[in-house]
């Protein structure tokens, strides 16, 4: 370095010292400069998440974090004209925010520890994943000498949710009348009390999560179900892995339920049995934490479960009546996640910023039930998923996974209860609004009990179908779709989406009959989006008008369906 350079840089630090004014300290191409300032300014109310979350900042190596303030901006901004309404402004003062101890909860990092920047993009993503924020990010706002002051910014939902909600599907109605508060005083529990009735039960549900018991890390979540069919309750409770870096988990759950398993043909029910079952879950873990870009965890605990079965009184049972399994045994597991993400918007979700996980990420169980701890037969237990990311660029992301699941039976000497589905993804963005969407889907089952089925039809593919057309014990599905994310922003509470797809597929068996021949359907059509921008979920509702472009001599078959329902992504 030149003396004059070295002059010039020692310069700028007296002076940032003795006058506290904005200083450039230290710049990069494509970085984002922070400086010296006299008093902290907090973001405003109308912060741009998308550029915010995308930003890189210069904080020199062996920094301290000095001073972290935590910004919480309202549901609607008042610096928005469209939002700078008494009906908008009254939400504001009624909303409960979200308390400054609640966020503190989240960070991975405190006052007093050395900079790290991974654990602050790690600790966005977490805020991210609460449901009661629209958007968080976590920024350092200034570096003066060897402290630095860091920026959370977040911004609340509307968590009070009371509502009615209706779904269509496969020429099928559901609905729902519930009450749901996603952020309960502030403290981000989440309280849900709801009467569904679905395509398959009518039920009443009450539901409570928190996810830092007493504010700690621990969780503890637990549902009641009272159904037409039966009932169901379980309370699960631990401390997970909740960063990369953690080093230590447990968790500890239990299931009672009693159900009516359905089979059908041709979307007709003609077979159900009652189902008893019982579970049981205990685990413990251990990590390394993260080195090398990778967080290895390793596990080990006991599984018990009691699947029992009855003749229902109303539809007659299987031909094959399902076999009753009790499994009780100890496992081990090893999970590997990659430490690589990015931040993207308008794939799943609209205007929304959305974590990527482009890394790889391994889980995988085995288990020995054996007939001295109580099972049925002696069986090896494996289990596992695997997923990672084909290829990823400024206008491309591939994504696939693999997730298995199958009993080795000792005594037989023969697979059991065999599961293997595949699933690619593939997303083309052609402009910020503008991309072209691509799913392959396949599942393949053997030696399943004959209370489950694999099926296709309106509710998970084919949306020119009735639900669960076609049956079988393998399926294969390929949803193509162009979608378009509008910058319509109705009242400036719902996102606007479109999109016009086809679906090819088809569930079968070689060796039963599907009532359909076993063909391969297909179907087209166009629908709208929409999602809450406002509201305590990241659901997507879909309206869509489906044509079948096979089986239209079928008399089961409409000449087209129109389904309403609300998904997980776009």
């Amino acid at each position: 370095m030149h003396l004059q350079d070295m002059t010039d840089k020692i310069l700028k630090l007296l002076l940032c010292f003795s006058c506290c004014q904005p200083c450039l300290l230290f710049a990069q191409d494509d970085i984002r400069s922070i400086s010296c300032q006299p008093d902290f300014t907090p973001s405003p109310d109308g912060f741009d998440f998308l550029s915010g979350n995308n930003l890189q900042y210069s904080v020199p190596e062996n920094t301290q974090i000095s001073d972290i303030h935590i910004t919480r901006l309202p549901i609607f901004d008042p610096g928005n004209p469209d939002e700078n309404n008494w009906i908008y402004q009254l939400a504001n003062r009624l909303h409960i925010q979200t308390k400054v101890d609640t966020i503190e909860q989240v960070l991975l990092f405190d006052s007093g520890e050395n900079y790290d920047e991974r654990s602050l993009q790690e600790t966005g993503r977490l805020l991210r994943q609460q449901n009661y924020f629209q958007d968080a990010t976590v920024q350092p706002v200034s570096v003066c000498g060897d402290d630095v002051e860091i920026e959370v910014v977040t911004r609340d939902t509307w968590s009070l949710t009371p509502g009615i909600s209706f779904d269509r599907s496969g020429g099928e109605n559901s609905y729902a009348f519930n009450i749901r508060e996603a952020n309960f005083l502030g403290r981000g529990k989440l309280l849900a009390v709801s009467r569904e009735k679905s395509i398959d039960r009518d039920s009443n549900e009450f539901l409570y999560d928190d996810l830092n018991l007493l504010g700690t890390r621990n969780t503890l979540r637990f549902g009641l179900s009272d159904s037409n069919d039966g009932f169901s309750q379980f309370i699960d409770s631990g401390l997970p892995f909740y960063s990369l870096n953690s080093r230590h988990s447990w968790q500890f759950n239990l299931l009672n339920e009693r159900l009516i398993d359905t089979l059908y043909f041709r979307g007709e029910e003609v077979n159900e049995v009652e189902h008893r079952l019982k579970a049981m879950f205990i685990q413990y873990g251990y990590s390394t934490g993260l080195r090398d870009g990778i967080s290895r965890r390793y596990q080990f605990g006991y599984h018990y479960e009691d699947s029992s079965f009855a003749d229902s009184g109303a539809l007659p049972p299987p031909v094959v009546f399902p076999d009753d399994r009790k499994l009780s045994y100890p496992f081990v597991a090893y999970e590997l996640i990659e430490d690589r993400y990015a931040t993207g918007f308008n794939l799943n979700q609209i205007y929304r910023t959305e974590d990527l996980h482009l890394g790889r990420r391994l889980h995988h169980r085995l288990g020995f039930a054996s007939e001295a701890l109580g099972s049925d037969q002696d069986r090896l237990i494996l289990e596992g998923s695997y997923r990672d990311t084909l290829h990823y660029s400024d206008n491309a992301l591939w994504t696939h996974k693999l997730n298995w699941q199958a009993y080795w039976n000792i005594d037989t000497q023969s697979g059991e209860n065999i599961k293997i589905s595949y699933e690619s993804r593939y997303f083309r963005r052609w402009s910020d609004r503008h991309s072209s969407f691509i799913r392959f889907e396949g599942t393949y089952t053997r030696k399943r009990n004959s209370n489950e089925q694999v099926t296709l039809g309106g509710l998970n593919g084919a949306r020119a179908f009735d639900n669960r057309y076609q049956v079988g014990d393998r399926r294969m599905i390929l949803n193509l779709e162009d979608r378009l994310y509008t910058n319509i922003h109705l009242f400036n509470l719902i996102r606007v989406g479109g999109a016009v797809f086809m679906d090819i597929g088809s569930a079968w068996s070689p060796y039963q009959e599907n009532g359909s021949d076993n063909d391969i359907l297909a179907d087209a059509g166009f629908g709208l989006r929409f999602t809450a921008s406002k509201g305590a979920s990241r659901q997507v509702a879909h309206l869509d008008f489906a044509f079948p472009m096979t089986n239209i001599d079928d008399p089961v078959v409409d000449s087209f369906q129109i389904a309403f329902n609300v998904k997980s992504d776009f």
